[in-house]
């Protein structure tokens, strides 16, 4: 292989190391809307024995990250705040997946260039990681709506996970 691809390659792994953490928290985040949805559908209706949550939770499968977010908004009453987290992020994210290399091709040529990218990169994680605390602050409450104990769920969820 060209020994200047290789250096290229070895130069950017921090900046893919990155982009691995942003795709993630934009699961994660995936993760924890999708939850929020489920659970405001079922609010004040919750029963654990039921499917109907997890039907709701699995017609958004398929959903992108925007529409997750949309979907959220619609359900959520005064919440431009975190709505705001989290159309952030997902402009981030989108920029980062979509856009990022496209847009900074000749910059990721160079040390500096690179040193900039990374720096936008830390800036979206911080954006991400705001959207996960935004969503996670939300999902005890939904829960307690339906009757759940949270600290029963995490925990048996770290136990079944152990």
């Amino acid at each position: 292989m060209n020994e200047k691809y290789l250096k290229l390659r070895t130069e950017l792994t921090p900046i893919n190391t990155q982009i691995g953490i942003i795709v993630q928290f934009s699961q994660q985040l995936e993760l924890g809307i999708k939850y929020a949805i489920a659970l405001l559908a079922e609010t004040n209706s919750f029963d654990e024995s039921d499917s109907k949550f997890d039907e709701e939770y699995d017609a958004f499968s398929k959903f992108t990250l925007g529409r997750l977010v949309g979907k959220l908004k619609e359900c959520m009453e005064n919440s431009d705040h975190a709505v705001s987290v989290l159309e952030d992020a997902v402009k981030k994210r989108n920029y980062i997946i979509h856009e990022l290399f496209s847009d900074n091709a000749e910059a990721l040529a160079t040390p500096e260039g690179r040193k900039e990218v990374l720096e936008y990169i830390a800036e979206a994680r911080i954006i991400l990681f705001d959207a996960n605390m935004a969503i996670h602050s939300i999902i005890p409450k939904l829960m307690k709506l339906n009757g759940l104990d949270p600290e029963k769920a995490h925990t048996d969820t770290y136990d079944a996970i152990r």
